[in-house]
């Protein structure tokens, strides 16, 4: 979702990018480029708008799918951009991220390891000899594309991001309704109601935390075999209600 949205924002707001080595000007070596730069930028507006929520998404639909193709990179540059992006925004270096997000560092790095270690199938020179050129150019902007998005003056600008973001007491709170089977759909002690980002990261949190997870499916009275098909249904069911709710309780404010 954040992904799409982004293509929409990459239009937008189109990134600025330096005219091409001369070994990639020519067919299909540009158009490839050009291609993997607007997924690139996609997924960097996807972490702007919804923090580490569409990385972890990435990571779990697309997992030994590691292969580039003419439209997408290979998931070593996407997963390394993301994960730039969470860095550079200060979301993974925030206390509270550790606290309620311990696992989600080294969930991470363990995505980009694997997906590092299909490298060489990644850009297979004999088989589409511009995958290597495009891929070895595009590496080296992951930083310029992540701090383009990041930084954007006015209307996107970063601190409109980081307001809408959750913080660690908004993750506590949505984790532990959650847990209680309640849609995460207010904070407590909050007459705010809570950012699609947030709502979209404590499930994030809940699924993938080992513990958390752990406590919430053994709430499930059903067969070691069905619990974790049931749990997941349940928490898939707890994030639709939370952002209905809150789509209509903005909808009524205004």
């Amino acid at each position: 979702m954040g992904h799409e949205v982004g293509h929409a924002l990459a239009e937008q707001v189109p990134f600025p990018a330096p005219a091409l080595p001369a070994h990639l000007e020519a067919y299909p070596a540009r158009g490839i480029t050009a291609k993997w730069q607007q997924e690139l930028l996609s997924d960097a507006w996807a972490v702007f708008l919804l923090g580490p929520a569409p990385l972890l998404s990435l990571i779990e639909i697309s997992a030994h799918q590691h292969l580039a193709s003419e439209t997408h990179p290979c998931n070593h540059l996407r997963f390394a951009l993301m994960a730039n992006c969470l860095r550079n925004s200060g979301f993974l270096a925030a206390e509270d991220a550790q606290v309620c997000l311990g696992w989600l560092q080294e969930h991470v790095d363990n995505a980009i390891g694997e997906a590092e270690e299909f490298q060489p199938t990644i850009v297979p020179d004999a088989a589409f000899p511009a995958f290597a050129s495009v891929h070895e150019y595009l590496s080296a902007k992951l930083a310029a594309i992540g701090d383009f998005v990041l930084n954007r003056p006015g209307k996107y600008d970063r601190t409109v991001w980081a307001s809408g973001m959750p913080q660690g007491d908004d993750r506590h709170s949505l984790v532990t309704r959650i847990l209680h089977c309640t849609p995460p759909d207010s904070v407590q002690g909050s007459a705010e109601l809570p950012h699609l980002g947030s709502i979209l990261n404590a499930g994030w949190a809940v699924h993938r935390d080992p513990d958390t997870w752990q406590e919430f499916s053994s709430q499930f009275d059903c067969t070691e075999a069905d619990r974790e098909y049931e749990a997941l249904k349940r928490l898939n069911q707890l994030l639709l209600k939370a952002i209905e709710s809150t789509s209509l309780k903005r909808e009524w404010s205004q």
